[in-house]
C-alpha cells in the first residue's frame, strides 16, 4: 500500500489512483530564474479525492505569485478535473478526462485527455497523457484559432533498498498554426526532474525544471526558464 500512496501523492501522472478511496494533497513553490511567469518565486496547490470506483476528482490553482510581482504578470489559473481510471491489466492501467481551466472567473481552456501507464514489477514506471487544449470565448472573444495539444512523457524508478524515488518528464506542446492575436506560436519542450522522499506521512520532493525550450523574447533571445522546486504531498 505504501508504494501505491507514493505515486499517487507524487505522481499522479505516473500512476493511476489507488484501489483505496484517498485524498490527496500536493504543494510547492517554484524559484525561477526568467520572468516567464510574471514572478520569480510562485506556488501549486493541488487537492484531489481519488474514489474507489477508480474516479478522480481535482483542483489545481496554479501559477500563484510570491513576492513582486510585473505589471503584466498573468493570473493565477485554476484547474477543475474529473479522471476515470481503468485497469487493462496488473500492471497496465489508462485513464480518461476532463480538466476545465479557469482564470478570473470565466472558462479560457477546455482539455480532454487520455492517460496510459505500466507499472514494473522491479519498479520502474511509464506514463504518456495526451491532452488537448481547446481555447474558449472570453467576453465574446476568441483566444485563439487553433488548438493546441501537449503530450507529457514520462519514467519513474522507485528504490528497493532506499525510501526514494526518482523521475524524469518531458513536456511537448504543440502549438496551432494561428493566433487571434498575434502569429508567433511556437512548439516548446519542458523537462522535469524530481526526487521524492518516500517517507511515511508527509513526503517532501526537490525538482529541476526546464522549461519553454523553443520560444524566444521579443528582443529574439531565449525564453527558457529554469526553475528549482522545493514541496511535499500527503494522502490520507
Amino acid at each position: 500500500m505504501r508504494k501505491n500512496i507514493v505515486l499517487v501523492t507524487f505522481l499522479p501522472l505516473l500512476a493511476a489512483p489507488a484501489a483505496a478511496s484517498t485524498s490527496y494533497f500536493n504543494g510547492n513553490v517554484q524559484f525561477h530564474d526568467s520572468n516567464l511567469h510574471g514572478s520569480k518565486s510562485t506556488s501549486t496547490v493541488e487537492v484531489g479525492h481519488n474514489f474507489d470506483s477508480g474516479t478522480r476528482v481535482l483542483m489545481e490553482i496554479d501559477s500563484i505569485p510570491i513576492g513582486s510581482v510585473e505589471s503584466s504578470a498573468p493570473l493565477p489559473v485554476v484547474t477543475l478535473g474529473l479522471e476515470q481510471k481503468l485497469d487493462i491489466s496488473s500492471n497496465f492501467w489508462a485513464s480518461v478526462g476532463y480538466h476545465n481551466l479557469v482564470q478570473a472567473g470565466e472558462t479560457i481552456q477546455y482539455r480532454p485527455l487520455i492517460k496510459l501507464g505500466y507499472n514494473f514489477d522491479n519498479g520502474i514506471s511509464l506514463y504518456h497523457r495526451t491532452r488537448a487544449h481547446i481555447y474558449a470565448d472570453v467576453d465574446g472573444q476568441l483566444q485563439s484559432a487553433d488548438s493546441d495539444f501537449r503530450f507529457d512523457n514520462a519514467v519513474s524508478y522507485k528504490f528497493t533498498d532506499a525510501d526514494f524515488l526518482l523521475s524524469y518528464k518531458n513536456i511537448y506542446v504543440a502549438k496551432g498554426s494561428e493566433d487571434a492575436f498575434r502569429n508567433d506560436k511556437v512548439n516548446t519542450m519542458d523537462h522535469e526532474v524530481r526526487v521524492t522522499w518516500t517517507r511515511s506521512g508527509a513526503q517532501p520532493f526537490i525538482e529541476w525544471r526546464n522549461q519553454a525550450n523553443g520560444l524566444e523574447n521579443a528582443d529574439g533571445s531565449s525564453a527558457v526558464n529554469n526553475a528549482l522546486v522545493i514541496g511535499f504531498g500527503y494522502v490520507w
